[in-house]
């Protein structure tokens, strides 16, 4: 028994000293691998992700995306440049309307979304990141990180094509029903309204016809019996 006490308030000081050694509102950082397989007309992320050590001296980020098998740069960034006829400096370079730049506030991401990809939008990317720290010094230190993620790009599956078919045509089937159901609750209400109305109103005419009737018969009666 006193081993198992022994062995929980072990643990119990372990958490808490993880949890004390994170700082209160930092972030964390956690790299995973991306996706590589997605559908036509999907939008393909494309994770790249960098963590940077605790405590690390601020860098300069550099980074680009190819493609492969058209070999080429699909998308420049830099944090910050010396070079003055770099016209991108803090902004992202595409070479692809449908491309968007996924970087987190710290740059320990630096991914990318490719809109409605197609078959043609299969191969190979990579992530080339570079930082360069920021020291007073002649020659900084640098770091190079590449990322390489095979794409595929599936065809729809004849399912799914049908089930999302099938989705829309119930939305559409169902608005239809509660429309038809609402027009005829409310001619079925306009009708039994109408009809109240009906009666209301030979119930008044009736009334007096009634009441006149009534007097001649009286009066005929009197009349016998004078006789």
């Amino acid at each position: 028994m006193l081993l198992v006490f022994c062995v929980f308030a072990t643990l119990s000081l372990s958490v808490c000293v993880c949890v004390r050694a994170v700082p209160h509102g930092e972030a964390i950082c956690v790299q995973v691998d991306s996706n590589t397989k997605y559908e036509v007309g999907a939008d393909a992320k494309l994770t790249c992700i960098w963590c940077q050590k605790r405590q690390e001296i601020e860098a300069i980020v550099d980074v680009k995306w190819t493609f492969t098998p058209q070999d080429s740069n699909i998308l420049e960034y830099k944090s910050e440049c010396d070079d003055v006829d770099y016209l991108y400096c803090g902004e992202a370079k595409f070479t692809d309307d449908r491309l968007t730049f996924n970087k987190s506030k710290d740059l320990q991401e630096l991914s990318i979304v490719v809109k409605n990809v197609s078959k043609e939008d299969s191969g190979t990317y990579k992530c080339i990141m570079k930082r360069v720290l920021k020291m007073d010094v002649d020659e900084p230190p640098r770091q190079t990180k590449t990322i390489t993620i095979e794409l595929e790009i599936l065809k729809r599956d004849l399912t799914s094509v049908i089930s999302e078919i099938m989705m829309y045509f119930m939305i559409v089937a169902s608005t239809l029903c509660l429309a038809v159901t609402l027009v005829v609750c409310y001619k079925q209400v306009e009708q039994a309204d109408l009809e109240k109305r009906g009666n209301v109103t030979d119930y008044l005419v009736i009334a007096p016809v009634n009441k006149e009737g009534g007097a001649g018969e009286t009066a005929e009666e009197e009349i016998k019996e004078t006789t």
